[in-house]
Parts: C-alpha cells; sequence; structure tokens
C-alpha cells in the first residue's frame, strides 16, 4: 500500500495506479480534503504510471468550487509531470459528489496531457485503461 490513511488509499496493480477514496471522507473537512490531495500528488510523482484508476464511488465529501480549482492547481501538474496516459474515474454512487468530482477533473481539461473517462464500473474502466487502441 502507496498510501493508508482514513480518507484513501493507494497501491499499484500492474500499470495502474489505484486510487480509492473511502466512506469516511463523509467526515472530511476542507483542510483535510486539500490534504488528501497533496498526498496523491506526491505518489503520483513518485510512481510515475501510465495509468490511473481512481475509485471514488464513497467518495463523500462535497467538494466546493473553491477548492475544486485548488485540487486542480495541485493534481494537474503532478498527472501532466508523471507522464499519466489515461485516467478512468469510477463515480461515486451520490449525484452532487459525482459532478464535484468531474467538475474538478474536467475544469482544466484543456491543461491534461491524458485522456479521462468517467465509468460507473471497475472492471469497465479497468479494460479501458489497458485496451490498446481506446
Amino acid at each position: 500500500m502507496l498510501l493508508d490513511s482514513k480518507y484513501q488509499q493507494a497501491w499499484i496493480d500492474g500499470d495502474i495506479l489505484v486510487y480509492r477514496w473511502l466512506p469516511e471522507t463523509v467526515k472530511m473537512n476542507d483542510s483535510e480534503y486539500i490534504e488528501e490531495i497533496r498526498k496523491a500528488a506526491g505518489v503520483l510523482r513518485q510512481q510515475k504510471k501510465p495509468y490511473v484508476l481512481l475509485m471514488a464511488k464513497d467518495l463523500l465529501f462535497i467538494i466546493s468550487l473553491t477548492l475544486q480549482q485548488e485540487a486542480n492547481d495541485i493534481l494537474l501538474p503532478a498527472y501532466n509531470e508523471s507522464g499519466v496516459k489515461k485516467l478512468a474515474v469510477v463515480v461515486p454512487r451520490h449525484m452532487i459528489a459525482t459532478l464535484s468530482v468531474q467538475q474538478t477533473i474536467e475544469e482544466k481539461r484543456i491543461f491534461h496531457k491524458f485522456e479521462t473517462r468517467f465509468f460507473s464500473d471497475e472492471q469497465e474502466a479497468r479494460e479501458w485503461l489497458l485496451a490498446k487502441d481506446s
């Protein structure tokens, strides 16, 4: 396990760097969220994997517009510097959280050097990540 906090976990599965937000995020505050984003960015920079799977079904923290911007400023450079080619996001169960995660990632899509897709099924997300001609 590369990262194991009360709010998220990260590990390597072959060529895939997997992040999983945990249900405990319901208790997270704004500063804890940004700290978790910084931890995730650090793992990205260390591991330099081409594929990232973000399991956000259990993300219960509501991400404000201000936090979305701050998260973008931290994460997008880390994704780009790490050579990520594809990011698959398995979306949260709750509609508001889903919109927050999508907005966070899509906000600065113009600066992405990688392809992003959203899924409701983990297996479909993994298949897309590892597909040769997607």
